[in-house]
């Protein structure tokens, strides 16, 4: 009997939790300020998407090259006015640290000790190519046959690259695509959630439904649920735009879907908790932008880690934002044996936890 009231019960607050869900969802696509939010955050993963192919304006093939026993290839490549060359690497890891730096297809080459002899008897080495992981085989293909085309010659005579199982991959504290990818989910679900559910509290305040629905069945546990599902149902729509756009870079989709959903959750408890704070919409827009500079202030600050005191990187490093842009691009990072992000992901969930504690305090307040 006692079993059969609870479950009566549970289906009682789902029924009024979806209740009120779907009204804000559907108040909401009606709303200006929602569709201007949503464009705005659509607008940034497109310009994400478009930003890297001007860093190659003049559209050559861009080659990395690291000779490993100075051979004259190299200097007659730097001079080469059909490819794009950048060279001064002093080892392998920083070639390769360099190419998963890119946000472009790019071709890494290694040139090997003892070419030029091996050239001269017209048995020359191969030359090791290396891609980004992310990279599609017909470009990967592409930049092969180029490289080839053009160092054949240069050289006089046919030279091959063996590109096979030559993937680099980038690590949680890699730049390039990886950190731009994660940087659009980032700033786009911070947008929504920062911008959007403020408006869900505050409007409701505004026209006084909040009130009304403080003394119907619905209980100030259920408005603040419903509340979040519909910030975070905007959020996961946009954040799972870009993850599509980018499928060919992540590697570990259950990671990736854990960091934006907590990560999406956090966005939108921090939006609640201004709406609630908020009592007037015009001010609005400014506690939001505040909120927004405090939250990806750290993310941009991060990226210069190494000019920043210790102390200030290690306490950035816990800041919601910038934890979850290290996981999201561990699940682009191919070995995650060494790397524990249970405990980053514990710590933004308890961050989210304490914001929606406190908005079910205020809007307890409210209630009585």
């Amino acid at each position: 009997m006692e079993k059969n009231t609870r479950m009566t019960a549970l289906r009682e607050d789902l029924r009024i939790i979806l209740a009120i869900t779907s009204k804000d969802l559907l108040e909401a696509v009606k709303s200006k300020t929602t569709l201007s939010i949503l464009i705005s955050a659509l607008f940034i993963v497109v310009v994400y998407q478009i930003l890297p192919k001007f860093e190659n304006p003049g559209g050559l093939p861009v080659m990395l090259v690291y000779d490993a026993g100075e051979s004259q290839l190299l200097p007659a490549l730097k001079r080469s006015p059909n490819l794009n060359v950048y060279t001064g690497y002093t080892s392998q890891a920083q070639l390769e640290r360099k190419l998963v730096g890119g946000d472009i297809p790019e071709l890494a080459l290694t040139i090997p000790p003892g070419f030029d002899q091996g050239l001269g008897r017209g048995e020359p080495s191969p030359i090791e190519g290396y891609v980004q992981h992310w990279v599609n085989n017909s470009d990967a293909a592409q930049l092969k046959a180029q490289a080839e085309q053009e160092i054949a010659r240069l050289a006089g005579q046919p030279v091959t690259i063996h590109m096979e199982g030559n993937l680099v991959y980038p690590t949680p504290d890699s730049g390039g695509r990886s950190f731009l990818t994660s940087l659009a989910i980032l700033i786009s679900i911070t947008l929504i959630g920062i911008g959007l559910a403020p408006h869900l509290m505050v409007e409701e305040k505004q026209t006084r439904t909040l009130d009304a629905l403080l003394v119907s069945p619905a209980r100030s546990s259920h408005l603040v649920i419903a509340k979040a599902l519909t910030g975070l149902s905007y959020c996961l729509i946009v954040a799972t735009v870009v993850l599509l756009v980018n499928a060919n870079l992540v590697l570990h989709w259950g990671l990736a879907v854990a960091a934006v959903i907590l990560g999406s959750l956090f966005t939108v408890s921090v939006g609640l908790l201004l709406g609630s704070l908020v009592g007037a919409k015009p001010v609005l827009p400014i506690w939001s932008m505040m909120a927004l500079t405090v939250l990806m202030l750290p993310l941009f600050l991060a990226i210069m880690k190494d000019l920043l005191p210790t102390a200030a990187t290690t306490i950035m490093a816990w800041i919601p934002t910038v934890t979850l842009s290290r996981v999201l691009r561990g699940s682009f990072s191919r070995d995650l044996a060494s790397m524990a992000f249970g405990l980053e992901l514990l710590v933004v969930a308890a961050c989210t936890a304490a914001v929606m504690a406190g908005v079910a305090w205020k809007v307890r307040r409210s209630d009585r």
